[in-house]
């Protein structure tokens, strides 16, 4: 089945809230959140100590760093968006482009800023950028990319914890509850995102599951993907879990 461009799920941007047929759906990012370890507010005493300024400047810091991050990713996301729908792409923004519609290839037929759901359990998010391949046995292959302009981290593979007054690296933070043998990193974390992408789409329109990947946008504006796994049974442990909640 070709996956259509019929919005099926309102989505409020103002508040980030996704609603089907007037009932309010959990988005895919406060989903993955549940799973989550909590934020340890040692980190902020450590680094501000690190630094030799009050815990309270250092999240202060912290918190302009994110408001900042949050305003550059949108405005990348939009250019990016905007491209596909032909709108003018500002010069410094050419290069990026060029180089995103070079890297998904052979990506046939994009599906820019498409909203997705489960039904069942209720869950509904916007992926950046699915796209169909080719057609298998009557089936479409899908591939799907997600946009990450993360300035300060890039896209962590390792976890990392204050332990005995000292920052460690190995492996002590985990993510909870069905997923725990994963370590909490920023590359598995967006794995499992994509992975819940195209989990619905799976589900939804009976295709092929072809390339998962994060296209990454360093601060220089250089374009890479970094091949995520398809990580369906986590996801599906992740649904029952939280079917089982509720």
């Amino acid at each position: 089945m070709r996956l259509t461009s019929d919005i099926e799920v309102e989505f409020k941007k103002d508040t980030h809230q996704y609603f089907r047929h007037g009932q309010e759906y959990i988005s895919q990012s406060k989903f993955v959140k549940i799973f989550e370890p909590q934020f340890d507010p040692a980190i902020v005493h450590f680094s501000a100590k690190k630094e030799g300024i009050s815990s309270e400047a250092m999240q202060a810091q912290w918190d302009k760093k994110r408001d900042d991050a949050g305003e550059y990713g949108t405005e990348i996301h939009d250019v990016i968006e905007g491209s596909w729908y032909g709108k003018t792409v500002p010069v410094k923004y050419e290069q990026m482009i060029e180089d995103i519609r070079t890297l998904v290839q052979p990506s046939k037929i994009q599906y820019p800023e498409k909203i997705l759901y489960l039904d069942h359990a209720k869950i509904a998010g916007t992926a950046d950028l699915p796209s169909e391949r080719t057609v298998v046995k009557g089936r479409q292959l899908i591939d799907i990319f997600d946009y990450k302009t993360n300035k300060a981290k890039g896209v962590t593979l390792y976890a990392s914890k204050i332990k005995d007054g000292k920052w460690s690296h190995y492996g002590e933070s985990r993510f909870l509850g069905p997923i725990s043998h994963l370590e909490y990193t920023l590359y598995n974390k967006y794995a499992l995102q994509v992975s819940l992408y195209m989990y619905m789409v799976q589900f939804n329109y009976d295709t092929i599951p072809g390339r998962l990947g994060i296209i990454y946008i360093n601060p220089a504006l250089g374009v890479s993907i970094i091949p995520v796994p398809y990580m369906k049974m986590e996801v599906e442990s992740m649904i029952n879990y939280y079917l089982e909640m509720k």
